[in-house]
């Protein structure tokens, strides 16, 4: 059966119903992404490369966004750091799921004490304020890319058992 050129897929019927307020964040979202894959083609510099013995370099043809406080080139810097934080966005997001969806899971199945037990905990971690659960997490077991990956993803994931 083929498709008539007047049906559109649900992506496109999407995108025909989205309010400028989300266009605009689709938009920005999409930008950022794309530039966090091309970054290390785009990006004028490297991220420690120091280019200046200036501190704090103004604004310039050579840097977009001026330098800080070794000589780095700001824009080389966020760029690489978009990249750092959209990966452990992603990352985090599918780690939450997967977790709290398991719990959420194992909780229904064996029930009885397992499952109060995993609910209470669950609803300790949502009656605390999220920022102070992981400050003290952090601030315990150090500040490591993989801590805080893991912090993040298992009180992310209360919501998704619950």
């Amino acid at each position: 059966m083929r498709k008539n050129a007047s049906q559109s897929s649900p992506f496109q019927d999407l995108l025909k119903n989205l309010t400028p307020t989300a266009t605009l964040c689709f938009s920005i979202l999409t930008v950022l992404i794309v530039l966090a894959i091309i970054g290390p083609w785009v990006s004028p510099y490297s991220s420690s490369e120091i280019l200046t013995d200036e501190s704090y370099h103004l604004i310039s043809d050579s840097m977009w966004l001026g330098g800080d406080y070794l000589g780095r080139d700001m824009v080389s810097r966020l760029i690489y750091g978009l990249q750092i934080t959209l990966g452990v966005t992603f990352v985090v997001t599918v780690l939450a799921f997967f977790t709290g969806c398991l719990l959420g899971f194992l909780a229904a199945v064996l029930g009885g004490v397992f499952d109060t037990v995993i609910s209470r905990v669950v609803d300790a971690f949502i009656a605390l304020p999220a920022i102070m659960i992981a400050l003290i997490v952090i601030s315990s077991l150090g500040s490591s890319l993989p801590v805080l990956i893991v912090t993040l993803a298992l009180i992310d994931s209360t919501r998704v058992f619950r």
